[in-house]
């Protein structure tokens, strides 16, 4: 009888973990967010290349790279930081926090288009396909930990997902380095916008402009 219900236990703890794997590997679940928010590092897919059907939450994005954008962007694959590159997220949260207005913390070292659901919410900076024409923006300079908060537009408070697709070109020749391992690519920070925006209040400061950018 032991043996029976160690064996039945033991299959169940499998069945549990593949379905745990299974449901990750179609996005990023969010169960819940403490009052510092969470980093969204997980998750994403990253194609090197152009194409404004990326940003249609349907695209099969299953092809598409790992990545996390939160990484020294210097340490990551060269490909992620030559030309214009796309990356992909779904966030699915909970019914809960679907009624609670979200927020996006945005820290990055690049020129970005942000699309929810496939429509531009937000710009960044200047993308092209020249090189010379790229101008980096970084809206969170002043707070390099939280990045500047953005509020997720009322409208998809309703949606049962979220895909984040973002359209993305690193500035050439410029100096992006603001102190140890922390220059991530594009850095997000998911919480409410109440959370976000007190963050904000409590941690905005002065840091030296010889020590980051803006606006390359």
């Amino acid at each position: 009888m032991k043996l029976f219900f160690s064996i039945l236990f033991l299959g169940f703890f499998q069945t549990v973990c593949c379905l745990s794997q299974s449901f990750g590997s179609m996005g990023y679940f969010v169960d819940s967010l403490p009052p510092e928010g969470i980093i969204l590092n997980n998750g994403w897919k990253f194609y090197s290349g152009d194409d404004m059907d990326f940003a249609n939450p349907d695209y099969d994005d299953s092809n598409w790279e790992p990545i996390d954008p939160t990484t020294n962007f210097q340490n990551l694959p060269p490909a992620s930081v030559s030309g214009i590159g796309w990356i992909r997220l779904r966030i699915s949260p909970n019914d809960g926090l679907l009624k609670e207005p979200l927020a996006f913390s945005i820290f990055q070292n690049a020129a970005s288009e942000m699309f929810l659901n496939g429509k531009l919410v937000y710009s960044f900076g200047t993308i092209s396909k020249n090189p010379e024409d790229v101008i980096a923006y970084n809206p969170g300079t002043n707070i390099p930990e939280w990045g500047k908060p953005f509020a997720v537009p009322s409208e998809y408070s309703l949606e049962k997902s979220l895909v984040v697709a973002i359209r993305f070109v690193v500035q050439p020749n410029i100096n992006y380095e603001i102190g140890g391992d922390s220059t991530p690519l594009i850095r997000i920070r998911l919480n409410t916008v109440n959370a976000a925006f007190e963050q904000l209040r409590k941690n905005e400061r002065d840091i030296p402009l010889n020590n980051t950018f803006r606006v390359g």
